[in-house]
């Protein structure tokens, strides 16, 4: 049929607000887990969303998070390494119908969620039994550590509980899953979504990780698109496509739920799937012993109670005061994304054991950095450049040369270059070692390496190291020393100033908190003890250095003062390398 012109454009102004309506709402709403999905369905299908910011600029918070994340912090969920074979299978399948089934009916299933049974579902049910039996045990058993509280926080909000499983579809009930589209927590929220429910997402905190946030902010996600669609199976393709795509498609092909829609080439399989791999989740997890799911070992509700602590306190040093292992904190706040309390909260609440937080409260302000400089020896190659070298044990140039009393950075093959390298422990010192440490809080320091975090500036360096902003900017060659930028690496020689925490040598000691310690709760942490032997005369004997001494810990071990180990043995310094032999005077 041929259009005339003036039919052409009543048409025109009749569609084009409709265009524009679908295209603005499928660009401004994300769903926590959109990018996920559509990343894995690239070139199969056309009709796949993209993000323009899908490559992260370097002064994204959310990326800048991700840097400090260690490894076994960024796992993938299971779900998306098996998407690809289940779209695959799920093409065979043909037509996506509601219901059908004659081997198991939705009566059967006692559940809060609306439950229905056809080729789809009964294909995860065969899925989760065989293929990914050991996938979904595992899921099984993490839930157990979840679900009180969601289901908690569901029906406070009178949500259906059983959309926990929301959760074990998303992340297998990991907090640490992460996709490649970079999508994060139990609930896989993605960074833009996050930040619209409230949950914050920065270099030194990301609350996706967060149990309880993160699940309060997709109740809120949830409410608002059952309100929006009136229909769990809708809300849910919602949750994983985006409000705005869904929105169109039923305005589009003129329906109004999931299975229709599913029917039409318009949604990805990546969000087809989602509904059924749900039901089908449901239907297992509340009757796992009849589906083969036997001696699953649950793991124990999340229990934790509130420690209050200083900004920047790092968690090892609060896993010391507490006497319990550092994964133990790190797992109860996997939203701290770089271990340590962030800057600029005055106290901050952390989430301990049970039965600790008095610990923490009486032992914090004993526990104690020890920072020490350890030395590498690396022999220089024909080929090695200063530049080579410092590249690969992650050091800059100044630094180097200062360790090898070198003016110049002419390099000859074949001498032996000293890497210093350093590494940080904690410990809970008695009162005599605090009392130690003060009488040794004014020796004069050696170089220390300070790398520049996110929030830094030169005056704090300069402040917590007592010295000043202009030194630190003389020793490292700064032009202009509001210029900072995060990883740098600065040298700093500590002058023993008042402001400073204690320093001697290559060890640095922080106080962490105000906190007045207690007698009665201290626990033996330190792995050596002050010896005081009787000393009615002067001996001499000789002590040969070991790897990882430095003097504080020989003067400590031998209750002498460090000024007097450097008198005794004519050191300038506070340099000593393994296998140097020390004088050491004592009274027997």
């Amino acid at each position: 049929m041929r259009l005339t012109p003036c039919l052409s454009r009543l048409l025109l102004i009749v569609c084009l607000p409709l265009v524009w309506s679908c295209a603005a709402q499928q660009t401004t709403t994300l769903s926590p887990s959109q990018l996920s999905r559509d990343a894995s369905l690239e070139g199969l299908t056309a009709d796949s969303d993209s993000v323009s910011d899908s490559q992260p600029s370097p002064e994204d918070p959310e990326l800048t998070a991700l840097q400090d994340q260690e490894a076994e912090d960024l796992t993938p969920p299971e779900s998306e390494a098996t998407a690809s074979q289940e779209i695959k299978d799920l093409e065979k399948l043909g037509s996506w119908e509601e219901g059908g089934s004659k081997a198991l009916t939705a009566s059967d299933i006692k559940s809060d969620f609306p439950i229905t049974i056809n080729r789809q579902v009964e294909y995860y049910l065969a899925l989760f039994q065989n293929q990914q039996k050991k996938i979904f045990a595992s899921w099984l058993a993490r839930s157990g550590r979840y679900l009180p509280m969601m289901r908690q926080q569901l029906a406070e909000a009178g949500l259906p509980q059983d959309l926990v499983y929301l959760s074990m579809i998303e992340s297998g009930f990991k907090p640490t899953a992460f996709s490649t589209a970079r999508a994060a927590g139990l609930w896989q929220f993605m960074g833009p979504t996050a930040s619209r429910f409230g949950l914050q997402v920065n270099a030194y905190v990301d609350e996706r990780r967060d149990p309880l946030l993160s699940t309060q902010a997709a109740i809120q996600y949830l409410s608002e698109l059952y309100s929006q669609f009136g229909n769990w199976y809708v809300a849910v393709a919602a949750y994983n496509a985006g409000e705005g795509r869904i929105g169109c498609g039923l305005q589009k092909f003129n329906c109004d739920n999931f299975w229709d829609l599913a029917k039409e080439d318009y949604l990805a399989l990546e969000t087809k799937r989602y509904v059924p791999q749900l039901i089908a989740a449901i239907i297992i997890a509340k009757s796992p012993e009849k589906f083969g799911f036997t001696d699953i070992p649950y793991e124990k509700p999340l229990a934790y109670e509130i420690a209050r602590v200083p900004a920047r306190t790092q968690l090892a040093a609060v896993a010391i005061a507490a006497d319990v292992d550092l994964e133990t904190v790190r797992t109860l706040n996997r939203h701290l994304s770089k271990a340590q309390v962030p800057p600029g909260v005055g106290t901050y609440e952390l989430k301990m054991p049970i039965g600790t937080s008095r610990l923490v409260a009486a032992n914090l302000a004993r526990v104690h950095a020890v920072v020490s400089t350890e030395f590498k020896e690396h022999v220089i190659g024909r080929r090695d450049t200063l530049n080579k070298i410092c590249a690969k044990y992650g050091i800059n140039k100044i630094t180097l040369l200062k360790a090898n009393n070198l003016r110049k950075s002419k390099l000859i093959p074949g001498a032996v270059l000293r890497i210093p390298q350093q590494s940080t422990q904690y410990a809970l010192l008695s009162e005599r070692e605090l009392k130690q440490l003060a009488m040794t809080a004014k020796t004069p320091a050696d170089v220390t390496i300070h790398t520049v975090k996110a929030g830094d500036t030169i005056s704090e360096i300069a402040t917590r190291y007592g010295t000043s902003p202009k030194m630190i900017a003389s020793w490292n060659g700064l032009k202009n020393q509001h210029q900072l930028r995060v990883g740098q690496q600065l040298t700093v020689n500590a002058e023993g100033h008042p402001a400073s925490a204690a320093k001697t040598g290559r060890v640095k000691t922080e106080r962490l908190a105000k906190a007045a310690p207690t007698k009665s709760s201290r626990h033996q942490i330190l792995a050596s003890r002050v010896k005081t032997p009787a000393r009615p005369k002067e001996v001499t004997t000789h002590y040969e250095v070991k790897k990882g001494d430095n003097l504080w810990t020989i003067a400590t071990r031998f209750d002498l003062n460090p000024d007097d180990l450097r008198r005794w043995n004519n050191l300038d310094d506070n340099r000593i390398a393994p296998g140097l032999k020390l004088v050491i005077k004592s009274k027997s």
